[in-house]
């Protein structure tokens, strides 16, 4: 019994991870497509925008935050920004979450498809 207790527990924080990786790739990537006119063609383009995150505002991600995100967050590195802007909510596909989460952050799609619609300052 204490091992399936354990197991659910260990799966519902692995969840809760992946789920705040991918809030953070969205919001990098939003940050990304506000100052560059391209969608990014590999993390290393990701590797050079400052976080908007309050805990990070204003620093490049680490080497350990870009390792777990790689872990957990898959981005279609193949898409253009215009394939981007034409998706919406429903058929959203550019960035996903790798293994459980919390289903998808919808709040934090929704700004990053905006920026995508928009063209970079």
């Amino acid at each position: 019994m204490a091992i399936l207790v354990y197991h659910y527990a260990s799966r519902g924080l692995d969840a809760e991870e992946t789920y705040q990786a991918d809030i953070e790739v969205l919001d990098i990537v939003t940050t990304y497509l506000k100052n560059n006119p391209q969608w990014p063609k590999s993390w290393d383009d990701l590797e050079r925008t400052a976080m908007p995150l309050q805990s990070h505002a204003d620093a490049v991600p680490s080497l350990d935050e870009l390792a777990e995100w790689k872990k957990r967050v898959y981005i279609d590195f193949s898409l253009t920004r215009e394939d981007v802007a034409a998706m919406n909510l429903e058929n959203f596909t550019a960035i996903q979450p790798i293994g459980p989460s919390f289903g998808p952050p919808e709040t934090h799609i929704e700004p990053l498809l905006k920026a995508a619609r928009q063209r970079p300052k």
